[in-house]
């Protein structure tokens, strides 16, 4: 019956697929652009790449440009990832352009996965696997699982480098640091927050090591960056 190869179909392939990414060379946490276009750049050098994004749809917040108008504004210096993703783009006015914003999401998505990374949509990843030191891995569960509330175990996904590509929260080096690092930070505000709790705000670059900066919220929302403590975490 075609119902049951259908079903069988998606279910065998699915499984192929995901077997095929439990042991990978870079996990990208998040799926907005910039995790995207990392993505295919790092599959175009013959990396074996996997992203994982909770959203139904990977592409961040640029599917609905600004205010759900879906166009959106690039600067100069992003002209040459515009031109080798084919997308359309209209000169605005001195080093600026515009784009439509479903047509530029999906170009990236397109080219990522024809670059050879795969993408994994309603993932939630919620913790790293720390080894020697070391991050080595992430710990996924399916979203609506989170959601839900539901005592669901999760699996494991082994990675030789993991990015943190979820935007201003940086909520990997912010799990790295509360379920890793833990102790009472002393920034310069004064604050002490036990295990990082209250601390919203992380710096960081990727080469080698990931160095995680602590800041903490005071009140009313705003951020005071700084700390008189620095931790090292090598991802290599």
């Amino acid at each position: 019956m075609i119902e049951t190869k259908v079903s069988k179909g998606i279910i065998s392939t699915y499984f192929e697929k995901l077997e095929r990414n439990l042991d990978l060379d870079v996990a990208i946490v998040g799926g907005g652009p910039s995790g995207i276009v990392a993505a295919y750049y790092l599959a175009k050098a013959g990396l074996k790449v996997a992203q994982f994004d909770r959203k139904l749809a990977p592409g961040g917040g640029m599917w609905g440009g600004a205010m759900m108008f879906n166009q959106i504004v690039i600067q100069e210096e992003a002209i040459d990832i515009v031109k080798e993703f084919n997308i359309n783009h209209e000169k605005y006015e001195d080093g600026l352009y515009v784009m439509d914003s479903v047509e530029s999401t999906s170009a990236l998505l397109y080219h990522a996965v024809h670059a050879g990374a795969t993408v994994f949509n309603c993932y939630s990843v919620e913790d790293v696997i720390f080894k020697n030191n070391t991050v080595s891995g992430v710990v996924v569960n399916w979203t609506p699982v989170l959601r839900e509330g539901m005592h669901v175990d999760p699996l494991n996904i082994l990675a030789k480098i993991v990015i943190d590509g979820t935007g201003h929260d940086s909520e990997i080096a912010a799990t790295v640091a509360r379920n890793h690092f833990g102790g009472n930070w002393r920034t310069f505000t004064g604050c002490n927050c036990r295990r990082g709790r209250g601390c919203k705000r992380y710096e960081g670059n990727l080469s080698g090591t990931l160095r995680l900066r602590y800041g903490c919220f005071r009140r009313f929302g705003h951020s005071a960056y700084g700390t008189d403590l620095w931790r090292n975490v090598d991802v290599r």
